[in-house]
């Protein structure tokens, strides 16, 4: 990490020479059961018994030939049966052991890899050490940033992904970054957004008065701060030199948008004083919002000093009729990010094999029409048409 006329980018500490991360997310979905007996599909790339090798090799293959050089992909800590929990405790190692695979192909094609993950494991015992502090000040999901058994659960969680890698020899350096969590947010239906007043004691170790609008989003700030920074320390205790950063979606204003979601994010000014590294910020077409107003409610312009990338950008096929129509928005949406000094790119996704998901286009789409419009060996400069 550098800056350049006070704006952070990427770039190689072998060669000097500028990196642009550019590339894709590589995702399958199943039907899966959850913790509470219900079922739905997630993630399941890296499940034991669903991992396809062969798959993952014909990916890299065309990424690399076509100079893309980063694939983000999702670690599943939903279920007990075949995810990357054990339910006798800890990580399962075969799990593990796909990720470890992967890995160490990506780099023998010259592609880098970005771990991401929605949540703890809700087996092995992660899930129990969060629960201690429920639930009359702190639920759900507001445990994770708010509370110090999040910080110290989250923490374990990466500890022990990184030690299980390191234990099966996989190659660490070519992780391009740890994401702490796919889309940071809080949730308003939960304790301490629900409570009205009182003070809460949060995991930073400050209190904060629920019946002030200024505490409450202090609240918030400050344990992104906090909680972000701590857990970053314990990953690049055990890989030095690594990238650490966390993914956001759009805020809802000062452009009115997402109303009535419950989820409340701002991820500025607070990663500006985190010490994570960049920023993931994800924006998707056929939303009501242009990249300038995007831009605006994220609010990235103010904060240049940390790179920010675009880790999911999407079309969606309700909006565009064509893989080729698709494609000519996705390359002007691109485009329009560099106003913003985006400095790295990964669509949503790469291709819908494995998955139940076709409501937007991938990158293999049709005649791979986006694929190749994306592409680096096609468009040197995202910035260019």
């Amino acid at each position: 990490m550098r800056t350049a006329g006070g704006r952070g980018e990427f770039y190689d500490h072998t060669t000097n020479a500028l990196f642009v991360p550019r590339g894709a997310n590589y995702t399958t979905l199943a039907t899966q059961i959850g913790w509470t007996g219900n079922s739905f599909v997630y993630h399941s790339t890296f499940n034991v018994g669903a991992y396809d090798a062969t798959a993952v090799e014909a990916m890299l293959a065309l990424l690399s030939r076509d100079g893309f050089n980063v694939v983000r992909v999702f670690l599943n800590g939903c279920c007990e049966i075949n995810t990357i929990a054990n339910p006798a405790g800890g990580l399962s190692r075969p799990y593990l052991a796909n990720v470890a695979n992967f890995i160490a192909r990506a780099k023998a094609h010259g592609v880098w890899v970005m771990l991401t993950t929605d949540d703890i494991p809700m087996f092995g015992g992660y899930e129990e050490v969060l629960y201690q502090t429920c639930c009359a000040s702190f639920d759900d999901g507001n445990m994770n940033l708010l509370t110090r058994q999040g910080l110290t659960v989250h923490a374990k969680m990466w500890h022990d992904i990184i030690a299980g890698l390191k234990s099966l020899d996989a190659p660490l350096d070519a992780i391009f970054a740890y994401e702490l969590v796919n889309e940071q947010s809080f949730d308003v239906r939960y304790p301490p957004l629900s409570l009205t007043s009182g003070t809460v004691l949060t995991g930073n170790g400050q209190s904060y008065d629920m019946s002030d609008a200024l505490s409450r989003q202090a609240m918030m700030d400050d344990n992104l701060v906090y909680w972000s920074s701590h857990v970053r320390d314990t990953i690049v205790a055990l890989d030095p030199g690594a990238l650490v950063t966390m993914g956001f979606f759009v805020p809802q204003g000062p452009i009115p948008t997402r109303i009535g979601d419950y989820r409340l994010t701002r991820p500025y000014p607070a990663v500006a004083r985190s010490s994570i590294d960049f920023v993931d910020l994800h924006a998707y077409l056929g939303d009501p919002l242009s990249m300038d107003e995007y831009a605006e409610n994220f609010g990235e312009d103010a904060y240049p000093a940390k790179p920010v990338i675009m880790g999911e950008f999407g079309a969606p096929t309700a909006v565009y009729g064509s893989a080729s129509s698709a494609a000519d928005a996705l390359v002007a949406w691109q485009v329009a990010s560099c106003r913003h000094d985006f400095a790295g790119w990964l669509m949503w996704t790469w291709d819908t094999y494995n998955t139940v998901d076709a409501s937007l286009w991938t990158m293999t789409s049709g005649d791979s029409s986006i694929e190749r419009r994306l592409a680096p060996s096609h468009r040197p400069s995202a910035c260019a048409r």
